[in-house]
Formats: structure tokens, C-alpha cells, sequence
């Protein structure tokens, strides 16, 4: 594991020139050797807990009434709900569809394909809806065409496995793009979505011929939600496909300042959705280098109310920011957003 001393480079907007990626090993260091460890400890206890346990104003409009909760628990009346912010456009109403999604690219391929999954009797099916996966790592997302929201919808899945953990546990950014020499993503987060990437841009461009006209969201949780960030990062800037929409449910932090600042300033709408006490917001941590990108919406442990945290800070203190790794260590609180879980299990 090593820490980043690199000063990042602001924030600057798109390139018009279409570029190619640009293809470490990690090297042993004594600081914060301590912090580590624990943090390793906190992430394997995780890992072992889950696997046994069960605009610019593009807003589309869909009743909330409609995406019912996969599991709703009534908040107690003790609950103090944070308070939103006016200025933000962010849409509970998406928010559900895009989790319901997520939760329904856990499942199996031929359910998915088939639309007959648990979790995919919560919203419309996806039309031509592909399965793209890495068989080698059991990492897996789908693309399809929402006839609801007249949207292309990429969603990823998180972690199934000590492999896909093993991508969280490593604190190693690599610069991955020749022409945006500042920018530097997690390295295992990276990969994730190498493994992927043409399998979605080939269903992308096919989908698109036959719905010229639709939207383009993508979404993903916990490591899904990590490499829906490097991908709408690289529709965004390299493929020059224009995003609408970035949707991320738990997520770690992704890149350094100068990944999340571009994520920022892109024109797509970026939320990054939190949940009460979930542990891996908070990974890998600040002093390492990386940084979250705004707009985080945290929400309460019942998700009954929300909080819209700030629009240009990814580190703002009064939401999730609030209490340390070794405070915020809920497992329930990571499988579960707006009270739909996010688990295989289900399936």
C-alpha cells in the first residue's frame, strides 16, 4: 500500500480530443502502520459479515407511490429528520428506480435477462437488457433501455466475494488517463471496470441506434457504485457519450481531487447517495489520498428523511463525515438504501 504525496491538478472542463487509455505495484510503508491494520481487520470482518448475511433540470417524472420500498420498516417518532437543502435538484423518485436496479444487477443472468428475479418485481423490465460480466472475478452490472424513463440505465453490482474485497483493500491510485495526467482512480476499481468496459460501450452503441433519443444513466453499489464512477467518468470524457445522470448507493471513494472535481464540474447530475452508519463511505480513507466527489444525500437510519450535503465539498463534515470508520461500521446500513436490499440474497 502506498500514500499518494502527488499535488493533484485542478479541475478543468472536458477535452473536445478523444483520447485512449493510457496503461503498479504496491510498495511497503511503516506510516500509519497501526491505522492500517485495523482498517484491514474492520474491512475482512465485512467481507466475512455479508457473505452470510442476509436536468441540467432533467427530472423524469415517475409517482414515488409506484416504486414501492423491497423492505419498509415505519421510522419511530424519535427519529430527528436532517434537514434537505432548497438548491438541490436531487430526485428521491430516481433515486428508488436506480436502486431497485442496482439491486436487480445482484441476480442471476438468466433472471435478469428473463426479468423474473425477486427484486425485479419492484419496477418495469428492462428492454434488451444485456448481463455484462467478468466471469474470472464474479463482478457483474447490466445495461438496458428503460421504456419508463426513456433511458439507458448501466447499473453494477458490489462485492460477492474475498476477490472483489481484495479490490477494496488495496489503497493504490494509478494515473489512468494520457490525456487528463492529473486525474488517478483506485487501481482495483479501475480494473473492475476495464474487465466490463467493452462489453457495455458495445451494448451502449446498440441501444442507442435504436433509441437515439434516450437519456443515459448509470448507477452501481458499494464497488458497483465505485465503478459507475470511473464509468460515467470515461463515457463522460473519453467516449465523449454524454451522461445525464450518476447515481451511486455506498460507494468508497473513488480517485483524488482532481477525479472528483472533473466528476463535478461534468454536466451530468452526480449524487452519491449514504446511508446512516455504512462503513465503506468512509474507505479508503482521506490521508491516503482520495477524495469523494459531491453531492452526497445522507440519509437516516430508517431512511425516512435525508439530508442534501454540499454541492461543491465531497467531504462535508455534517453528513456522513460526521463520525469516524471505527464509529460508522454498520453492515445493515450498507445492504440496505432507502430501505431496498442490496444483496444477492434476495434473488
Amino acid at each position: 500500500m502506498v500514500l499518494s504525496s502527488d499535488e493533484p491538478s485542478p479541475p478543468q472542463e472536458p477535452s473536445t480530443a478523444r483520447g485512449k487509455l493510457s496503461g503498479y505495484l504496491p510498495k511497503n510503508n511503516s506510516s500509519h502502520q497501526n491505522l492500517m491494520h485495523r482498517l484491514l481487520c474492520a474491512l475482512l470482518l465485512l467481507q466475512s459479515l455479508a457473505s452470510t448475511t442476509s436536468s441540467s433540470v432533467w427530472q423524469p417524472t415517475f409517482p414515488l407511490d409506484q416504486v414501492p420500498h423491497a423492505q419498509q420498516q415505519p421510522p419511530p417518532a424519535s427519529s430527528p429528520p436532517p434537514a434537505p437543502s432548497v438548491n438541490s435538484k436531487y430526485s428521491e423518485t430516481t433515486a428508488l428506480y436506480l436502486a431497485h436496479v442496482t439491486s436487480i444487477s445482484y441476480c442471476q443472468e438468466q433472471h435478469i435477462i428473463h426479468w423474473n428475479c425477486q427484486p425485479c418485481a419492484f419496477v418495469p423490465s428492462l428492454e434488451g437488457v444485456k448481463v455484462v460480466e467478468d466471469a474470472k472475478d464474479n463482478f457483474q452490472g447490466l445495461v438496458g433501455y428503460s421504456q419508463l424513463y426513456d433511458a439507458l440505465v448501466v447499473a453494477f453490482r458490489g462485492s460477492m466475494d474475498v476477490t472483489n474485497w481484495l479490490d477494496n483493500l488495496t489503497f493504490l491510485k494509478r494515473r489512468a488517463y494520457a490525456q487528463y495526467p492529473g486525474v488517478k482512480v483506485h487501481q482495483g476499481f479501475y480494473w473492475a471496470y476495464r474487465s466490463v468496459a467493452t462489453q457495455v460501450l458495445d451494448t451502449l452503441h446498440k441501444l442507442r441506434k435504436e433509441h437515439p433519443h434516450a437519456s443515459l444513466m448509470v448507477t452501481g453499489h458499494s464497488l458497483g457504485g465505485a465503478v459507475a464512477a470511473i464509468c460515467a467518468f470515461e463515457l463522460e470524457y473519453i467516449e465523449k457519450i454524454p451522461v445525464d445522470a450518476l447515481y451511486t448507493f455506498g460507494n468508497p471513494r473513488v480517485g483524488n481531487t482532481n477525479f472528483s472535481g472533473r466528476l463535478r464540474n461534468a454536466s451530468m447530475e452526480v449524487y452519491r447517495v449514504t446511508h446512516f452508519q455504512d462503513a465503506v463511505p468512509h474507505l479508503p480513507p482521506t490521508w491516503t489520498g482520495f477524495e469523494h466527489t459531491s453531492e452526497e444525500i445522507f440519509y437516516d437510519e430508517f431512511s425516512s428523511s435525508y439530508r442534501t450535503c454540499s454541492q461543491t465539498d465531497g467531504e462535508d463534515p455534517t453528513c456522513s463525515n460526521i463520525c469516524s470508520p471505527f464509529s460508522c461500521t454498520s453492515i445493515v446500513d450498507h445492504l440496505t438504501y432507502l430501505n431496498i436490499t442490496m444483496s444477492h440474497l434476495i434473488c
